[in-house]
């Protein structure tokens, strides 16, 4: 028997999960990408906890029972204020309220475009925007091994986990 080679490199084991698809130019378990709808989120007054996604190409926001957004605020007038779709994003105008609108604590007399946790407050109402936000869907799956793990460890095989740190991805077995 020939005895063993010297320079040989060793042995690899096939990679798996996102690193490899990574090298081979592909997305693996990352692939799918979902885009959460931009919403307003009620922070304080009558409707603090609800939440409303934003859809369509113009809402009307105040107490009356038929608004996209409907406060029940008695301090917010039936038809207070207006979100358009614009190309820049949600616009926000008053509807002339008899309170008035405020943007992060300033009076809102122009039309203007909403950018992410900004505060819109309405009579006793405060409403958070919340911009659209895509997510990787998958991601949790390939790091924390999904399903795949659960069938490895019931067929006696080995787990890899990833765990992510500072100066790149490390791998612990």
């Amino acid at each position: 028997m020939p005895p063993p080679q010297q320079n040989s490199p060793p042995k690899r084991r096939p990679s798996t999960g996102l690193q490899s698809s990574a090298r081979r130019g592909g997305t693996g378990m990352a692939s799918a990408v979902t885009k959460e709808k931009p919403k307003l989120r009620a922070v304080t007054g009558p409707a603090e906890g609800q939440e409303w996604e934003l859809d369509g190409e113009e809402l009307v926001l105040g107490r009356a029972a038929d608004n996209a957004v409907s406060i029940a605020d008695t301090s917010v007038s039936r038809k207070h204020a207006i979100l358009r779709r614009t190309d820049a994003g949600w616009a926000l105008s008053d509807l002339g309220s008899g309170n008035g609108t405020l943007l992060n604590g300033e009076p809102l007399d122009d039309e203007t475009v909403l950018k992410d946790e900004d505060v819109v407050a309405m009579g006793d109402t405060e409403l958070k925007y919340v911009a659209a936000k895509r997510q990787l869907t998958g991601v949790r799956a390939a790091v924390r091994g999904g399903t795949g793990t659960a069938a490895a460890l019931r067929s006696g095989g080995r787990v890899r986990t990833t765990r992510m740190r500072d100066s790149g991805p490390e791998v612990a077995e």
